[in-house]
């Protein structure tokens, strides 16, 4: 993933009235949380309100397309984001599952017609994954971005 991400083109209405639903594996869970945690703060920075954000939690990245796509036939959010840390092991199963969820989110997105940002972070290794979910390279604001901007396609 490049490092020049685009510049925020748009905010919620001033009320911050948007619902947006996270939805975030318990895979690799210190750099999970530390993902989510920066996501949720810069949809709050945006003008979201935290009582219109909400988390809940899959066993791991594989099941995160099932819930977000219960989540966008709820009919409550403008834009469901997705979080999951992948890291390479010794099998195939990395390029699997991220192969799976990214093809499987996007379906929902399609079909639901509801913007699901797809914030599963694919890493060759833990330090690649620390620094994009904790450290140096911010991932959750960028996630958090897309959805805000995406969310006045679903207007």
């Amino acid at each position: 993933m490049s490092q020049d991400a685009p510049s925020l083109l748009s905010t919620p209405d001033s009320d911050g009235g948007w619902r947006i639903a996270i939805v975030a594996s318990r895979f690799n869970p210190d750099l999970i949380d530390g993902l989510m945690e920066r996501t949720r703060s810069r949809l709050q920075e945006l003008g979201i309100r935290d009582n219109h954000i909400d988390c809940m939690r899959v066993p791991g990245s594989a099941e995160l397309p099932y819930a977000a796509q219960r989540l966008a036939d709820s009919g409550r959010y403008r834009v469901v984001i997705a979080l999951g840390v992948l890291i390479r092991g010794e099998t195939q199963h990395h390029d699997i599952i991220s192969r799976t969820v990214s093809i499987g989110l996007q379906e929902v997105a399609l079909s639901r017609r509801i913007p699901v940002i797809n914030g599963v972070i694919s890493a060759e290794s833990w330090e690649q994954a620390r620094d994009r979910t904790i450290g140096p390279i911010e991932r959750g604001r960028e996630f958090a971005e897309a959805a805000v901007e995406m969310a006045n396609w679903n207007a």
